[in-house]
């Protein structure tokens, strides 16, 4: 049965109609049990998994009746995050490690209709009996290859074993998945959809390279990012330390950024995407741990500073631009003893970068970081009536705020900022008191 608030729920987040990709992928998983989907990222495979799963559940059952896995925290969030802006009605839990499990269990006791969660989570309630996916409906396995790659097998066909009753199995990848596990039994696959963007689906990215003239690459680097102001973007390196080396550079430089890698503790990951999100930071220099997972509306670029190691390395670097159907550009550095891997088939223009004086200008908006969120019942709301009458802020002072569970983010004017924070000290948020600072 047709989702039928399918349009509204569209809408709510920002899609005004379903591309020819989408309603293909959406098709073959509604008329077929068993199917991969295969497309590159940024193409609006999540949702091609989300429409038919909707479809699948009943808002009145106590009961889990689609899975989705997700090989990381942050894919896990951002499904949820898509699926809570939709305005379904159903019940959704996202499951991950890290995360309260005693919170999951008492989650567990009124079951959710669509269950998120990580493979080593899932798995784990699973062993401890915590949790029933014996009748589930679909059972969605997204970016499979990458769930393989970071070594989640053992979990992930524990998780297939466990749910043998289930009607359908979707498995997503942005590339072709080189290996599928018997555990998987592709043989009894009713149809298996190869589904591929062609290159009218995926040419509002701008492709361009950058020469340097000697082998470090930085002078070229911050040229571009002078050149490119305050456009949003997305540094690749290959390696944290690398990332680390070129952030203390930028920093000498006055050049305004974030990191983003695996050393990182996961609340400074989360407010680094988050601020490039709320465009308090317009730079994210990230290892390739940032190329999956992150959702950021109308990032402008992807810049290559380390060439990718691998094809899959480069799709997904790139899919962070140009989602939907937003433009992009995508800039590789280049020193003289540089070449392009064979891999990279793309058509590059040269982009002659020239020695830049003006550097980007520093953000406009500034994070400001509240540690309450929504598992102390607070709400925008609150937050909103807080800043504005105790930290005396103007309603054009506040910017987009953010509520995760035990902290907020809000992106405020940086001229008012620093008097909001002093306001604010000491105070309390619905008879809790707060901590309130600048997001460094």
């Amino acid at each position: 049965m047709p989702y039928k608030n399918l349009s509204s729920s569209l809408d709510n987040i920002g899609i005004k109609s379903l591309n020819s990709l989408q309603n293909r992928s959406i098709s073959a998983i509604e008329n077929n049990n068993n199917v991969i989907i295969i497309s590159p990222t940024g193409t609006g495979k999540t949702i091609c998994f989300l429409i038919p799963a909707i479809e699948l559940c009943d808002s009145n059952s106590n009961t889990i009746q689609v899975l989705i896995l997700s090989p990381t925290r942050e894919l896990a969030l951002q499904i949820e995050d898509i699926l809570k802006r939709m305005k379904t009605g159903l019940k959704i839990n996202t499951f991950y490690g890290g995360h309260s499990i005693k919170t999951e269990i008492n989650n567990l006791s009124v079951p959710p209709n669509i269950l998120i969660g990580t493979p080593g989570r899932v798995a784990d309630h699973l062993r401890r009996g915590t949790m029933d996916i014996c009748n589930i409906k679909a059972l969605i396995i997204d970016e499979f290859d990458k769930t393989l790659e970071l070594g989640f097998k053992k979990e992930t066909e524990f998780i297939v074993n466990n749910a043998s009753n289930r009607e359908k199995t979707i498995l997503t990848s942005a590339t072709n998945i080189k290996e599928i596990p018997e555990f998987i039994d592709i043989k009894n696959f009713n149809k298996i959809e190869h589904i591929n963007a062609n290159a009218e689906e995926r040419n509002n990215i701008r492709f361009y390279k950058v020469y340097s003239d000697d082998n470090d690459k930085f002078e070229a680097l911050i040229n571009l990012l002078c050149k490119l102001q305050s456009e949003s973007s997305i540094i690749f390196c290959n390696h944290k330390d690398a990332v680390s080396r070129i952030s203390s550079l930028l920093k000498k430089n006055g050049i305004v950024h974030d990191q983003y890698h695996g050393s990182l503790k996961q609340e400074e990951r989360e407010r680094a995407i988050v601020k490039i999100k709320n465009k308090s930071s317009n730079i994210l220099l990230a290892t390739d741990l940032a190329a999956r997972g992150i959702d950021i509306d109308n990032l402008d670029n992807i810049i290559h500073y380390q060439l990718p190691k691998t094809p899959e390395s480069y799709i997904h670097r790139n899919g962070r631009t140009a989602r939907f159907s937003s433009n992009g550009n995508v800039y590789i550095v280049l020193s003289s003893n540089e070449y392009m891997p064979p891999f990279i088939t793309d058509n590059f223009e040269t982009n002659d970068i020239k020695k830049h004086i003006t550097l980007p200008p520093k953000p406009d908006l500034t994070t400001l970081y509240i540690s309450l969120g929504r598992k102390e019942k607070i709400s925008k709301k609150d937050v909103l009536g807080f800043l504005i009458h105790t930290g005396k802020a103007n309603m054009t002072d506040i910017n987009i705020i953010n509520i995760s569970d035990h902290c907020s983010y809000v992106a405020v004017n940086t001229k008012s900022c620093k008097a909001i924070v002093h306001n604010c000290k000491g105070k309390k948020i619905k008879r809790q008191q707060v901590k309130i600072e600048i997001s460094k």
